[in-house]
């Protein structure tokens, strides 16, 4: 039984049961495709792993598998993770500044203070415009 009309232009499901009021609001597609309740439920389901819901051949719904990141979204990824790892580096030298400021820092905190001081300057200095070629500096122990 043909529950949904699926619009290949616009990679969307359409139930009949409301054709009427699509129809009066000027939104039913002229190049709708019939499909079963079943079929469309599956495809407005969360797409598998890497998959994308896309447009085959016969018109229908299919999946095909996420194209790559262009250049840019790479280079906007790589600066997000660079936050992140900033982020998280800051958070573990919170502490040891406090410590340091009132000088009762231990001589192994302010080792680790150094170190990861180091570890936040490299991150700065990473140039994310390689991506995803990117040599990240490794974090201290």
């Amino acid at each position: 039984m043909t529950d949904y009309m699926f619009s290949p232009s616009e990679n969307a499901f359409y139930p009949l049961s409301l054709k009427d009021d699509y129809l009066q609001a000027g939104t039913w597609p002229g190049d709708g495709v019939a499909i079963s309740a079943d079929d469309a439920a599956g495809f407005m389901a969360d797409a598998p792993e890497g998959m994308v819901r896309g447009v085959g051949d016969d018109n229908l719904p299919c999946w095909v598998a996420l194209p790559p990141p262009d250049p840019a979204e790479l280079v906007a990824l790589a600066n997000v993770q660079r936050e992140q790892l900033v982020i998280e580096a800051k958070d573990m030298i919170s502490v040891w500044q406090t410590e340091l400021q009132l000088g009762i820092i231990s001589d192994e905190d302010r080792e680790s203070l150094i170190l990861w001081l180091g570890y936040i300057k490299a991150l700065g200095a990473v140039d994310t415009s390689t991506a995803p070629d990117i040599d990240w500096p490794v974090k201290p122990e």
